[in-house]
Formats: C-alpha cells, structure tokens, sequence
C-alpha cells in the first residue's frame, strides 16, 4: 500500500488539514475512555474471551503496553470524575496528564486540581500533583525486558575442517537484559540460594531457582515422577467431596496446557496462564463430580467468576466473596 502524496496540498491548507486531524485524535481519546470506562463497568472483556481489560486493549485493540495503562488509568479515573471527558475531549487536559492526576486527585481537590492542570504539559502537572502530598501507589510492577542478539564466532581450534575450509560463520545468540527493582527480603533469599548452589551469574542462580520451583509445581513433572516410582497414590476422596485429587488436578492441566479454556462466542480463547483454577462444568453444589477430569476445565479467575455468575447468578457469587473475605479477616 502506498502512503498517500501531500505534496500537491499548499502550505496553509496542510497546517489547517494537521490541525483538524489533532482536533478529532483528541476527541477520539476522549470517546475511546469513555468506551473503556463502561466496558470496564460491564466487564465485557469477559465475554469476548479475555482475563482482564488490559489484556483485551493489549491483544484486542492492540494497544502498546504503555498506550493500554494510560489509557485504562484514564477510563477508570473518569468513573469518578466525570468532567475528565469534556476536558480531554476540548484538549485542555492530555491523556497523560490524567494519568499523573489520577494519583491524587479526589471529590475534594478536583475543581482546584483540575483548574490548575489545564493547558499544562505534563512536567507541570508532575509539579503540581507533587503539591497535594503522597501520591497513591499505582500498584505497577516496574519490569524491563529488553531482547539483543550477541554474535560470537566459533572455536577454530576445534572446528571440523569443513566449516575451516568453507570459512567461519557468525553465530547469532539470542539474549534478553532484565532490569527490576527488589526489596531486601528478595536479596536475601538470592543470597541464600547463591550459597546453596554455589552458582556465580545472576542468570545460573535464577535458572536454578526456576527449575526448582517448576519440579516441585509442575503436573507435568509431578505425574512423570509418579510414573517413575510406579507408586501412584489412589488420593480420590468420597464422591460427596468437593475436593479434587492432586492426580485428577495435573491431568485437567497437563489436558488443557495450563491455560484458561474459555472461549468467547466468536470462537476466542482466553489462554491466560497466571494462575489458573480448576473448575467444575456441572457445579459440585449440583452434583458435578470432582473426581471425574471431563467435568473439570481450566479457567482463569476472571472467567471462574464470570461462569459461577451465569449458574448462580452475581448477586450470590458476590455475596460469597463477602462472607469469604470477612472470615479470612476475621
């Protein structure tokens, strides 16, 4: 496809052209939190086969990671402060100066605070939430992956002739740099298994710890150390229990590849691997059999949910939680 020629526009009908273009970006901004906000409300993201809304503006709308933060920041901060439409909408707000506001801003400060913000670029807004004293912690993970290919050549020393005679070839290796903060529990614990396992590198100590973590949680290692000592436990409780047995458990994951199996209606999986659940198809309470793994799906907590408000219905499913959350903190 061929980018379209503006070399026949004159000079001021491209500057008019420029600036009706950011007029309708700003108010298509203000249109799209907008949506998000009610979709958000809604949890529609749900239905169409995501965990969350950031992961439906990351691989539906296909958003960059930051655009989708920014944008969901925004849609969630307009929930309570609804004069954020009009103000991003006419421009006299940006989108990240939303972002910074929403650390501080509340039914109280927000005529002061938005009155202030208007028309200013984003340092300034940075200075000015900087006044209204502790910035809410926005709970984001500051994680930095950035992928490098390292060529090396190989050993001609030992190279077999073939490749001596034909000449040396690059060899392209592919790396990852890592950059994150931790705290000095994180230290310690790093320190502890560098000592056990007499490992030198950051990435030798890390690996060791990731394989470890993996044989001990992995279904896929765990059914293959059943087999390999060919003393499977019959762990099946009663009928009548709702537990499920640790061997039923790792088929249901080895089975549906430790994934969310939801599936919107247009035919979408979910997938989210973050800590899937088990899940009865035929509720326990309705007779669904724990034991039996065609009665068992993975699925996201997202989507649990969302499947026990369809059987039972939001209003008990929210209910439920309540009462949960009160005895665990009880």
């Amino acid at each position: 496809m061929q980018v379209p020629a503006l070399s026949n526009i004159s000079n001021s009908e491209l500057m008019v052209n420029l600036k009706a273009l950011t007029l309708r970006e700003r108010e298509a901004i203000a249109e799209v939190i907008l949506h998000l906000s009610e979709v958000d409300r809604r949890r529609l993201y749900r239905d169409a086969g995501y965990s969350s809304l950031f992961a439906y503006c990351t691989e539906g709308l296909r958003y960059s990671e930051g655009g989708a933060y920014r944008r969901i920041t925004a849609a969630r901060c307009l929930k309570d402060h609804p004069e954020l439409y009009e103000k991003v909408k006419s421009g006299k707000i940006t989108l990240c100066a939303v972002v910074e506001l929403s650390k501080v801003i509340t039914m109280e400060n927000r005529a002061e605070i938005l009155a202030l913000s208007e028309g200013k670029p984003k340092a300034e807004v940075q200075r000015i939430v900087a006044t209204y004293g502790d910035v809410k912690p926005v709970g984001r993970e500051s994680v930095r992956v950035k992928k490098v290919n390292v060529s090396s050549e190989p050993d001609l020393l030992f190279a077999p002739s073939s490749i001596l005679n034909e000449g040396a070839q690059m060899v392209e290796k592919e790396r990852f740099t890592i950059t994150f903060d931790a705290d000095s529990e994180f230290m310690t614990l790093y320190a502890e298994v560098k000592a056990l396992s007499g490992a030198f590198r950051f990435e030798d100590v890390f690996r060791l710890a990731l394989k470890g973590y993996i044989s001990r949680k992995s279904p896929k290692e765990r059914e293959k150390r059943r087999e390999d000592k060919k003393a499977i436990k019959d762990n099946v409780s009663p009928m009548a229990s709702r537990h499920i047995p640790l061997p039923v458990r790792d088929k249901v994951h080895m089975r549906d590849g430790a994934r969310c199996t939801f599936t919107s209606p247009d035919g979408r999986r979910c997938g989210e691997t973050h800590a899937p659940e088990v899940d009865h198809i035929i509720p326990h309470a309705l007779g669904g059999s724990s034991q039996d793994p065609e009665n068992l799906r993975l699925l996201c907590r997202c989507h649990n949910t969302l499947m026990a408000e369809r059987v039972f219905g939001a209003g008990k499913v929210r209910s439920y939680h309540t009462k949960k959350e009160f005895s665990l903190n009880s």
